[in-house]
This record gives C-alpha cells, sequence and structure tokens, in this order.
C-alpha cells in the first residue's frame, strides 16, 4: 500500500456515502467528526453477497450501510465459496469516482478480503463497531493535537 497517498482507515459503510472526490487533488475527502481527511485505503468489514450474474458485481454491507466493491478475477472462486452468514475483512482502494445524477458513487477495489472466523470471534459486528469508534476517537485526538502545535 502506498503510504504517501494516505494510510489505512477503518470505516463503517455508510461513511463512504458521504466521501466526496476533489479532482483537483485527485483525492477522496471524509469529514469525519467535523474534520476533512483524505481517504484512499480503506478497512471494512461486513458480509459479501453477489449483486449480479456474469462479471463479479460484488455488495459488501455492514450494520449501517453498503458500498459497491470491484473483484479482480483471481478473487472470484473465493467470494464464490464464502458460506451465506459471511462476515469479512476488507482492504481496498477508493477508485476514481462514476457520475450517476449529479453525484459521484463511492466504488472500492478489493486488494484482500478475508472471511471472519467466528469461532475466533462470535460477535465481529459488535467488536467492529467499538473498534472503528476507538479509531475515530483517535483520529480527533491526532487532531486536536496537531491544532494545538
Amino acid at each position: 500500500m502506498d503510504s504517501v497517498k494516505g494510510p489505512l482507515r477503518k470505516l463503517f459503510c455508510c461513511e463512504l456515502k458521504y466521501a466526496r472526490y476533489d479532482a483537483a487533488d485527485g483525492q477522496w475527502i471524509l469529514k469525519i467528526d467535523g474534520r476533512n481527511v483524505p481517504v484512499l485505503w480503506v478497512w471494512l468489514q461486513g458480509s459479501v453477497k453477489l449483486k449480479g450474474k456474469g462479471r463479479m458485481q460484488v455488495v459488501l454491507s455492514d450494520t449501517t450501510g453498503e458500498v459497491n466493491v470491484i473483484v479482480c478475477s483471481r478473487m472470484e472462486k473465493h467470494i464464490t465459496a464464502l458460506p451465506f452468514d459471511n462476515w469479512c475483512n476488507l482492504i481496498g482502494e477508493l477508485v476514481q469516482p462514476t457520475k450517476l445524477a449529479d453525484s459521484a458513487v463511492v466504488s472500492v477495489k478489493a486488494k484482500k478480503l478475508v472471511n471472519v472466523n467466528l469461532s475466533d470471534n462470535p460477535f465481529p459486528k459488535k467488536s467492529w463497531a467499538a473498534q472503528v469508534y476507538d479509531y475515530h476517537q483517535w483520529l480527533k485526538q491526532h487532531a486536536a493535537t496537531e491544532d494545538a502545535q
């Protein structure tokens, strides 16, 4: 991953609805706790569902919403083998937006997709919510430290 373009951000799917693409800077911006944060790499968790037939059309959904995922052909077999009640970690890159009506639609290009073993973590939705909350708190603290300097 290219750390020059930004760190990995732990997010809920619903947060990506509010990302905006800044064409001048060539980057996605997301407002997190009132602060504009550049976003390229995301870490999401949720259930993967096939969206259509033919080319891999996948949606990742968590308890807050869903996001379209672009899957490369080498991941197809892995995705079709996921159990129905899957819960997965997704590491991905936000891609340049496509226009639908007057808004840009965010898609995530999957780089890594791993099924969460529910015997290791029987409450993945609750633990993921806590992790994202903690990450947002860390961002807020980090922003306050930067502003004070």
